[in-house]
């Protein structure tokens, strides 16, 4: 029952959009669905007498559930901050609980079940393109009808996983699945006008090249060392004109030139943040509050740039603003321990996969929302 369950989770991700109230208390259909599978896998283990194992992550998970706590009870809004709590750490960790101790749930329909859901959010992307139906600047926002950047969050790690299975199964009869999966996925990203994930796009899958070929002669690891500096220093010069701040009069009315400035703005003032915070954070779901507090005599920030620090637009000091440094050090050991696992056990798919998802990190958010954080965490219980 819980194979069934889970992947019907996987697939069904953006559910958590079908918000409701039970007894008072807001919940989402994904959560739903998230708890009956946790009701059936308590029950299967109790009968079983399966003993709950936390796999490689064991002490930072704790660490992770303790500053989610600590950042619970120092916000000011409890019952956002749990909520937040529950959705973000909680639900993505009983999911992850379930496929490591569930030996009837197949690892690899778990990627397929990614895949299917990608497929899904892309096709609808696909019709909205078509239909006209897109902002005001002509991006698409898909099944998330609130920013096109979470468009492009969701697809742009499924692009990679996308693109590398075609790779990998250039001669099997799947590999018209994985293209299909590309297309849809690849073209959702590009409608939704995202240059981060553009750029995660291609990073993942030039990572994967170089992990599959380091292996190789000698000469290819001088000449991959070659490339990637030259890929470095290229990325590190194209990254500047795209996401450099440019306060010049003529590019005010950009809006390339006003993300990139209002993102050098949210990153300075939330350092300056940090500075006063640097130990627990401002606590959970409060963020955008404090920024707004923080800044509210500043120059243009109350009208303009306040609005837009929903996040810090960065995946590491989101989680040292909201769970403090000891949330910031769990996250970072989660990913150590990822890296690791995978580079010896030469699973370069997930690995590219998840370093895409941190390079798309360093300009904004990709797990701070309750999909983002569930695919995090099945990327860990798959390996």
């Amino acid at each position: 029952m819980n194979n069934w369950l889970v992947m019907i989770i996987v697939v069904g991700l953006p559910s958590y959009l079908v918000r409701f109230n039970i007894f008072g208390i807001p919940t989402t259909l994904l959560e739903i669905l998230i708890y009956i599978s946790a009701l059936f896998f308590i029950i299967s283990s109790y009968r079983q007498k399966i003993k709950i194992n936390l796999g490689l992550y064991k002490i930072p998970i704790v660490l992770l559930i303790l500053s989610g706590l600590i950042s619970t009870y120092i916000s000011p809004d409890k019952m956002q901050a749990l909520g937040l709590f529950k959705a973000y750490l909680i639900d993505p960790i009983i999911i992850y609980l379930i496929i490591i101790n569930t030996k009837k749930i197949n690892k690899n329909n778990i990627i397929y079940c990614i895949a299917l859901s990608g497929l899904l959010v892309g096709m609808h992307s696909f019709v909205q393109y078509f239909n006209h139906q897109t902002s005001d600047d002509g991006r698409v926002l898909g099944v998330f009808n609130s920013s096109p950047n979470y468009l492009a969050l969701y697809l742009a790690p499924i692009v990679v996983l996308g693109v590398i299975q075609v790779i990998k199964n250039i001669k099997n009869k799947i590999l018209y699945f994985w293209l299909v999966v590309s297309f849809f996925t690849m073209f959702g990203v590009y409608v939704s006008g995202s240059r981060a994930g553009f750029i995660s796009v291609i990073a993942g899958l030039i990572l994967f090249l170089g992990f599959r070929y380091y292996q190789k002669k000698e000469k290819m690891r001088i000449l991959l060392l070659v490339l990637s500096i030259l890929f470095i220093t290229i990325s590190g010069m194209i990254g500047w004109k795209f996401f450099g701040p440019n306060f010049s009069p003529e590019a005010k009315d950009g809006r390339v030139a006003t993300s990139n400035n209002l993102r050098v703005m949210i990153w300075q003032t939330t350092f300056e943040i940090i500075k006063q915070k640097p130990i627990f954070g401002v606590g959970l779901g409060n963020y955008q509050n404090y920024f707004t507090e923080f800044t509210k005599n500043r120059v243009n920030y109350p009208e303009y740039v306040s609005p837009m620090a929903l996040t810090p637009h960065n995946i590491f000091l989101t989680f040292w603003v909201n769970l403090g440094i000891l949330g910031l050090s769990a996250f970072v050991w989660i990913l150590c321990i990822f890296i690791n696992a995978n580079w010896q056990r030469k699973n370069y798919l997930l690995l590219s996969i998840m370093l895409s998802i941190v390079i798309f990190g360093f300009v904004d958010t990709p797990y701070w929302k309750n999909d983002l954080a569930l695919i995090f965490w099945l990327l860990i219980a798959v390996t």
